[in-house]
């Protein structure tokens, strides 16, 4: 690991670095900050005046942060139930094709939720797919399933379960084969699994259970489809549709203080020494299913069928013509090209502010830099409602309307949401790089501008591409930051979907969904082709 926190800096390294750190507070602590402080003034003087509107009447108002909370901790439990041992079968055993299935599984999580909802609905909808097999009765038992709580947990944590998934996958690389070799030893492979291989995994499996629970936990595309009541969806109501700036900041802020608190307590809880051994070469210890490989792949090809095929054939399925698809690209060409413009230019500006953090925060280059993670990873958890409301706070001014009133705004709240991604990939590239390289390349006389450009980057450039392809494909299915913030007449796809649903023919916006979908086949094939790259 490279760690040297006493390292002194050039002068064009602290300008750059302390520019990319500028430029995240700005855009990102800055907004949250000024919109909790505008919380507390009415008519420039301090009051609570509107906490005491928010909280009255209170029963609705509880039930609303009840139903968030409850929305979130059923997401992130369902995600790994089911995310763990998707996991465990695909990254540590030998079961046929693992490498396909897990590509296959993680596309929901590519694309908006909100279209995974909207599948659903065509399959289980009161005039869905099941009622035309089954019968009007159960449509309607399935329909009143799917709106409201059950409905909503099923979809989200089919969203939302490759991310508990990935990281599964990924500790499993960073687990010592050693260790499970000793154990193998004494004992059989579910002995050894449950006193070596569970435990060091399960250590570092926190962080994403807990993104899970504050994705869930901000989302509101999902509920407001399904018609379950939550915190975002009033606040954003309060904002689009009554114009009540300061009752949509109070009903963001117990979503800010949740995910504050939480965040707070993992950071105590986890310790950078509980980090399982690294091996340079990334070596697995597999486990042979033997016959039971065969019973292992239907069950996960279930799975895959259930939570990917479905959903997916029903949108097919209700495009009853080729021109649909026509109709439908000709309609949103421009807002798919805008989403491919956003998606390209966010996910450039992301990896290059997320390498510079990575490189502040992993070689501890000042004592804030534990901090500067810490807010990375508080404002990617942050509900995409309250980054909104901020950044309006700061940027909706007379001075500042030659950027609140353009695509820059847009680019603003990707930076602010999503830095962390790249950031934490970045820092995972650095912990491979041998010790004190940066050192002996500052001792040779080596510039920081070459020593970066010329050994640091050729070094990461897969972590990088990886990154990119991230940050684009987060960038591209985001709808709660762009939804709000886009200027008029600059839409995106997945808000021109969202947005014209309840009024467009829905065979169209199936066919819209169709095309959102194969949008990110191309990413998907980029990000799969990256990470292969990295763990070869």
């Amino acid at each position: 690991m490279i760690s040297n926190p006493r390292r002194t800096l050039d002068r064009s390294e602290k300008t750059v670095l302390w520019l990319a750190t500028g430029l995240l507070i700005v855009v990102g602590l800055l907004p949250v900050l000024a919109m909790i402080g505008k919380s507390f003034l009415v008519n420039g003087k301090f009051s609570l005046d509107l906490y005491r509107d928010f909280l009255s009447p209170a029963p609705y108002r509880k039930l609303l942060l009840f139903n968030s909370v409850t929305l979130a901790a059923c997401t992130a439990t369902a995600s790994t139930l089911f995310g763990v041992p998707l996991g465990l079968l695909l990254g540590k055993t030998t079961i046929p094709l693992r490498g396909l299935l897990a590509t296959i599984l993680t596309t929901p999580l590519l694309i908006p939720p909100y279209i995974l909802a909207t599948a659903w609905h065509k399959i289980l909808g009161s005039h869905g797919l099941l009622a035309l097999w089954l019968g009007p009765e159960s449509g309607v038992l399935t329909a009143t399933w799917l709106f409201g709580l059950p409905g909503c947990v099923f979809v989200l944590s089919s969203a939302f379960a490759p991310i508990v998934m990935l990281f599964t996958i990924v500790q499993i690389r960073m687990i010592d084969p050693r260790l499970e070799e000793a154990g193998r030893l004494c004992t059989r492979w579910p002995a050894t699994l449950r006193a070596i291989t569970l435990p060091l995994m399960l250590s570092r499996l926190s962080l994403p259970i807990i993104l899970v629970f504050v994705l869930a936990l901000g989302e509101m595309t999902v509920p407001s489809l399904l018609r379950y009541p939550v915190l975002p969806v009033e606040s954003f109501m309060q904002f689009a549709a009554f114009y009540n700036f300061g009752a949509a900041t109070a009903s963001a802020m117990p979503l800010l203080f949740i995910c504050a608190i939480i965040l707070y307590l993992d950071g105590l809880m986890v310790n950078d020494t509980d980090r399982p051994i690294r091996l340079r070469n990334n070596s697995v210890l597999m486990i042979d299913l033997q016959v039971w490989g065969v019973a292992a792949f239907i069950v996960v090809a279930g799975i895959v069928v259930l939570s990917v095929v479905a959903p997916f054939f029903a949108l097919l399925a209700d495009v009853d013509s080729p021109r649909l698809y026509i109709d439908a690209f000709v309609s949103a060409r421009d807002s798919i090209v805008r989403s491919l413009a956003y998606a390209t230019a966010g996910a450039t500006v992301l990896t290059l502010v997320g390498f510079l953090c990575s490189y502040i925060v992993h070689l501890r280059l000042s004592p804030w830099s534990r901090g500067l993670d810490f807010i990375l990873l508080f404002l990617f958890s942050l509900p995409s409602g309250v980054i909104a409301i901020g950044l309006i706070t700061i940027w909706n001014t007379g001075a500042t309307q030659w950027i609140y009133s353009t695509p820059v705004i847009v680019l603003f709240s990707y930076l602010a949401q999503y830095s962390a991604l790249p950031s934490r990939l970045s820092q995972s590239a650095l912990s491979n790089l041998p010790p004190n390289l940066i050192d002996a390349a500052k001792l040779a006389g080596v510039s920081w501008f070459s020593r970066t450009w010329y050994i640091l980057l050729p070094l990461v450039k897969d972590a990088l591409l990886l990154s990119w392809a991230a940050s684009f494909i987060f960038c591209l299915r985001d709808v709660g930051l762009t939804l709000t913030l886009h200027p008029p007449g600059a839409d995106t796809l997945p808000v021109w979907i969202f947005t014209f649903m309840p009024n467009a023919p829905p065979r169209l916006i199936s066919a819209l969904c169709v095309i959102a979908v194969v949008i990110t086949l191309v990413p998907l094939g980029l990000f799969y082709r990256s990470l292969r790259r990295i763990q070869a």
